[in-house]
């Protein structure tokens, strides 16, 4: 399964449902948004530049490496990558991408987000069609 298809199946609450309810007012319901706001752009993007991270690479290397400096090996590596290719994005575009990438060679992929986030106690994966938050 692709990067691209991976980043686009996973649900969380909106932000404004998970705040604590005021007895004044009715329950939000929880409503299934993105993880990430990434756009298709950014999504073909990093799916383009881990394809060629891989080949440039020496991935079995980075497994002998504290997690902050093979972060910061991938972020470099990835970082000339985007010069060389003339990405057309701003640096919060970039940033994002970067972000994908690394949590896609060294975590969990699109799930990472939802590992760091405190409000969330419960993800329940049942395929690559249906992840529960």
């Amino acid at each position: 399964m692709s990067l691209k298809t991976r980043i686009s199946q996973v649900v969380l609450p909106r932000q404004d449902a998970r705040e604590a309810p005021d007895n004044n007012k009715k329950p939000v319901p929880q409503v299934a948004t993105p993880v990430a706001v990434v756009s298709p752009q950014e999504q073909e993007w990093a799916l383009l530049l881990h394809r060629r991270l891989v080949k440039v690479m020496d991935l079995s290397l980075i497994t002998s490496m504290d997690e902050k400096e093979a972060r910061v090996q991938i972020r470099e590596v990835s970082q000339r990558l985007m010069a060389e290719e003339s990405m057309p994005f701003n640096e919060a575009s970039r940033l994002r991408v970067l972000k994908l990438i690394e949590d896609e060679i060294l975590g969990l992929g699109p799930l990472e987000p939802l590992l760091h986030d405190p409000t969330i106690s419960d993800i329940m994966v049942n395929g690559a069609n249906s992840v529960y938050v």
